[in-house]
């Protein structure tokens, strides 16, 4: 009986004819080339250029579209080959080596791939050289764990550079070289919206070597392998967004200090075969950023003018958000649904605070809780910096009282000013929300402000996550339309203010002022000394629960009181 033997050239012929004729390419390093992988077809890719003093060799392989698989062997197996869109190997080198990678497509059409090298010396660090979980033994790949509100970033541990005494690399449970490293996360965010196949390419290009992911990337986070810390790093993740993630491993030792990068990965937090899903837009905070974007610009410049109108818009913001958060961590509604219940609260919220001033008047207690969404805001915006990643606040407590101290520090030094804080508060939180409406319909990232404060108030989780977010070239411009906007803002109001008095009264006050003035003068005279009998002494106030003396008028403006508006009392000159 005659028994055949394959070979492993002979294995490859057969891959060949099933994926397709292969096609040769040499490839040096750092030469990030683009090429076209047929359907169900092969690249053979070959190094150039190498030298004495390469260890090994870092290849790579990136599709925006259907996975690929790249083997260091003519035949696929489990523990030379890996499959997926952003992929690569490490394969050791001696002068003597004959190195080859083979590159298959797993989908039917032609699909562009970018395939990039990088050589390695025996110094530098060895990425993914103490492999325990995945099927390479050595695994310089990024795997994530993508969910609606974090990605996990998990990668495998790097060994040393070969250790000087003994010519080789350290064993992995060597706590001396181990405790020497040094890994560094890093993200780059593509454009809004940019879920082309030439921006996927050209952020990649960006994230490949360890000088273009310093100078490209955003620095997150740093730790070592200790026993107390996994080679895994929790991130915020937020949808329809182009994320890179890429690790630096750095070699601090008294005679050498050396670096290495891992393979970057790309994730778009929705289905980017899909483009156009990943570019819907929810109907119910589109419609609710419209509504809120032209109230908001109202508030910039005339919300103190109209305070009425800012009591019951600054009351519905904070009931909507308490009453939200409470509501997601209460219940499973939907988000609609809650939504739609926190907008019902909002609106009980501002009836509330504007009741509160229409039956007292007293301007320090409205503006007080108009402040505190003024601090919500600025203390978002401390927490939404580098400021929010810091170690003391990844705990629960730290963070709620940091988060607390940001929230009443702007209510209370501004408070004593309290027509200032009112004006700098329409103008604060009304340039926000302005320009949060284009930030819903750019599909930027100027929202997260606010949605990392609330999913601290919704995730008892999400405290020690790594907090990261875009802020590209739309952030960016959004950012300075809303300083703009402030500056404009409040210095319009404050021109405009200058010469009225510091709040208008209450329709309460204005009824009792009216009330008083008729009983006033319908009060019958005598005959005798009619100039001074009726008239109240000089100590005794002329009107029962009258405002300040800074709404003073004269006897024939009290007149018109009866039939005057709120507006037009507050349009009159008083003392500032």
């Amino acid at each position: 009986m005659m028994t055949l033997k394959f070979s492993p050239k002979i294995v490859f012929l057969l891959l060949s004819y099933l994926y397709g004729e292969a096609k040769n390419i040499s490839l040096p390093q750092r030469d990030a080339r683009i090429v076209k992988l047929p359907g169900n077809g092969s690249i053979i890719i070959n190094p150039v250029g190498l030298s004495h003093d390469t260890a090994y060799i870092l290849c790579q392989a990136h599709t925006q579209i259907g996975n690929i698989t790249l083997s260091m062997k003519h035949d696929i197996k489990y523990d030379t080959a890996v499959t997926g869109r952003d992929i690569g190997v490490v394969s050791m080198y001696a002068d003597d080596s004959n190195i080859t990678w083979y590159l298959y497509s797993n989908t039917s059409v032609d699909i562009q791939v970018l395939v990039h090298l990088t050589y390695y010396t025996v110094t530098d660090p060895l990425v993914g050289g103490c492999n325990e979980e995945f099927n390479l033994e050595n695994d310089p790949n990024i795997h994530l764990n993508v969910q609606s509100t974090k990605t996990t970033v998990d990668f495998e541990w790097s060994n040393s550079g070969v250790d000087p005494s003994s010519g080789m690399y350290p064993a992995c449970e060597d706590t001396v070289y181990q405790s020497d490293l040094e890994y560094h996360i890093y993200v780059k965010y593509m454009e809004a919206d940019d879920f082309s196949e030439d921006g996927y390419f050209s952020v990649i290009k960006q994230m490949l070597t360890v000088d273009d992911v310093k100078k490209h990337g955003t620095w997150l986070n740093k730790f070592t392998n200790t026993k107390g810390h996994k080679s895994k790093v929790d991130v915020s993740s937020y949808s329809h967004r182009g994320v890179v993630y890429n690790t630096v491993v750095k070699f601090n030792k008294a005679w050498v200090h050396t670096q290495a990068v891992y393979i970057p990965v790309v994730s778009y937090g929705c289905d980017i075969e899909h483009t156009d899903k990943c570019k819907q837009r929810d109907i119910a905070s589109l419609v609710l950023s419209t509504i809120g974007g032209l109230v908001g610009l109202f508030l910039c410049f005339f919300g103190h003018r109209f305070f009425r109108i800012e009591n019951f818009a600054f009351g519905f913001l904070i009931f909507g958000l308490i009453f939200y958060q409470v509501l997601a961590l209460a219940t499973d509604i939907s988000f609609v649904g809650t939504l739609a219940l926190a907008a019902i609260f909002g609106l009980i919220g501002g009836t509330l605070l504007l009741g509160l001033w229409w039956n007292y008047g007293i301007p320090v207690i409205n503006v007080l809780f108009i402040g505190l969404v003024t601090g919500y805001l600025i203390s978002s915006t401390l927490f939404y910096t580098p400021f929010g990643n810091l170690t003391y606040l990844q705990s629960p407590f730290n963070y709620g009282a940091t988060f607390a101290c940001g929230v009443l520090v702007i209510p209370v030094f501004l408070l004593f000013f309290t027509r200032f804080l009112s004006i700098f508060s329409c103008a604060m939180v009304g340039a926000f929300t302005f320009v949060l409406m284009f930030d819903m319909y750019l599909h930027s990232a100027l929202h997260v402000i606010i949605l990392n404060s609330i999913r601290h108030g919704t995730d008892k989780s999400y405290v020690t996550l790594t907090l990261t977010a875009p802020y590209t070239h739309h952030e960016i411009t959004l950012t300075v339309v809303w300083g703009i906007l402030l500056i404009l803002g409040t210095g319009f109001q404050l021109f405009r203010e200058r010469k009225k008095a510091p709040f208008p009264p209450s329709p309460r006050q204005m009824q009792d002022r009216a009330k008083d003035l008729r009983r006033l003068l319908q009060t019958p005279t005598t005959t005798h000394r009619p100039t001074t009998t009726h008239r109240p002494s000089e100590n005794q106030p002329l009107i029962r629960g009258g405002y300040p003396s800074s709404y003073g008028t004269t006897h024939n403006a009290l007149q018109d009181e009866e039939t005057d508006s709120t507006e037009e009392e507050y349009n009159r000159p008083g003392i500032l």
